[in-house]
């Protein structure tokens, strides 16, 4: 892509736009070692083993050092939350609210702004940002049957995780509609669902409704007794490493570990929701107020809700009610990496591997760079002046490019066949005008493991085929090389013969 910058993440390597290598963010898939970049420094990321390590506060700055491990379930890696009776006491509030906090009306514990968006986006290009996203549901699925279950209704391949392991998952409609973008934290003796705010209650009412009198589920909100932390930028891992956090920062996408922090359980997981690298801390309520003071005092900038939407934005990643509805597939919201074609049956599978054997994706995820503001559900139109897309979010980015950005799903297909839609000139419905870009979450394939057994046959006996028409045409081509040296011998001789009869 001209003019592109490669940005290596904790996840893949992807060519991003100019404004969008200036933001930082880039996303992948990969296995065993992967190496992120951030400016010049390297950082390797490979698959380690994950060992429980506990804080303690010496004479110089907290550190982490090594403890044993523990004998029975508890210590697994896995948060005993019935047994914790966390002080609510408003500390977490009172601490984001000195640091300059404006609370949500709706939701007074949720910081909008900390009146530093602008520094907050910056420091997850350049240092380190850290957002309290506690209000995001997490939801706990237990008991014996729960891997089976969340196979069978979601899109990834939970049978495939070990303890300590994790994935991104879709929980979709039959008709393979995305309704959510989930992360699932697989556990010894549990798992973890990270879901989106407006989401909880009804995917929690969704679940319950398929299990039945025989199935050893069980299903719990555990938002209330936790709080959730994400902490983004490249120091990041510089700082939970010079915390000695552990092996786990090195892990791969979605692994997760328990520590101990001043007595209680915190899971430390690789990747803070957005493509850029980041990490996400899951701690008992009342232990709160002091972690994010340590965040803060190791040079975290804190950034509020405002500026969490912008970076969503900024990199493309699908949110609940915009661009995960029930109009929208799994697939056109560039979730591949999130499900598999080759596990077995679940909610929306037919129709997900329909889609895509066909090569059917008719519209996708794409980012906009405009020249001013729109609002979702604008239509976009091409040049000819043809619907083509519509809008599904919006931000103002005064520091990037253009100054305005939005998510929209563009039309990718033409007549039956696939178009060229990245550069292509869009015309918002109020004449404001705009640059389809890549953006750095989405995914437009499956990984190899995840592809259709019926895809991977029809792509070899395709590649047969083709293999049969180059040995055809080089056969013809040795021929007729053949022909045209036979006819150049006969004309010499009969030219030979010719002039032997002049003579």
């Amino acid at each position: 892509m001209p003019g592109a910058a490669r940005i290596c993440s904790p996840h893949r390597a992807l060519c991003v736009s100019p404004a969008q290598s200036r933001w930082g963010l880039s996303r992948g898939l990969g296995s065993g070692s992967t190496r992120m970049r951030h400016a010049s420094r390297p950082l390797v990321v490979g698959k380690c083993a994950l060992r429980a390590q506990v804080l303690v506060r010496g004479s110089d700055r907290p550190r982490f050092v090594r403890a044993p491990r523990a004998t029975n379930d508890s210590g697994d890696l896995d948060l005993d939350l019935d047994s914790l009776t966390p002080d609510i006491d408003g500390d977490l509030k009172s601490l984001q609210e000195e640091a300059g906090a404006v609370f949500s009306e709706e939701n007074p514990t949720l910081p909008l702004t900390f009146g530093n968006d602008a520094e907050a986006i910056d420091a997850m290009q350049k240092a380190m940002t850290v957002v309290d996203r506690s209000h995001w549901g997490r939801i706990r699925v237990s008991e014996a049957d729960r891997i089976d279950f969340l196979q069978n209704q979601t899109t990834a391949d939970f049978k495939s995780l070990k303890a300590g392991q994790g994935t991104d998952t879709v929980f979709s409609t039959p008709q393979g509609r995305a309704l959510d973008l989930a992360t699932a934290l697989v556990n010894e003796n549990s798992v973890m669902l990270i879901v989106s705010p407006t989401e909880k209650d009804g995917l929690i009412a969704k679940m319950n409704k398929f299990i039945f009198m025989a199935d050893r589920v069980k299903v719990d909100d555990v938002s209330e007794r936790t709080c959730m932390f994400s902490l983004l930028g490249p120091d990041s891992y510089a700082t939970l490493s010079r915390l000695q956090a552990g092996a786990v920062l090195d892990a791969t996408p979605a692994s997760h570990a328990v520590l101990n922090f001043m007595g209680s359980p915190l899971m430390v997981v690789v990747g803070g929701g957005l493509p850029m690298i980041s990490y996400t801390l899951i701690i008992d309520e009342a232990a709160a107020p002091d972690l994010w003071t340590l965040l803060l005092e190791n040079g975290a900038v804190p950034g509020g809700e405002q500026a969490w939407e912008q970076a969503r934005v900024l990199s493309g990643r699908p949110a609940a009610g915009k661009e995960l509805t029930k109009e929208f597939n799994v697939l056109e919201a560039g979730l591949y990496q999130a499900a598999s074609l080759n596990k077995g049956c679940y909610l929306g599978q037919e129709a997900l591997a329909k889609v895509y054997i066909k090569a059917a994706v008719k519209q996708q995820l794409w980012g906009v760079e405009l020249e001013g503001e729109v609002s979702a559900g604008m239509e976009l139109t091409d040049g000819a002046g043809k619907r083509c897309g519509v809008v599904t979010s919006y931000t103002p980015t005064p520091s990037l490019g253009s100054g305005h950005f939005a998510l929209a799903y563009v039309r990718c297909r033409k007549d039956g066949k696939q178009v060229r839609v990245e550069a292509s000139q869009v015309t918002a419905s109020n004449g404001i005008k705009g640059i389809v870009t890549q953006i750095p979450f989405p995914t437009r394939d499956f990984a190899a493991a995840s592809k259709p057994k019926q895809k991977e046959e029809e792509q070899a006996s395709e590649d047969a085929a083709d293999d049969k028409e180059a040995k055809k045409a080089a056969d013809a081509e040795r021929k007729a090389k053949k022909m045209a040296e036979m006819q150049a011998r006969l004309d010499a001789y009969m030219a030979a013969q010719a002039e032997a009869k002049g003579e």
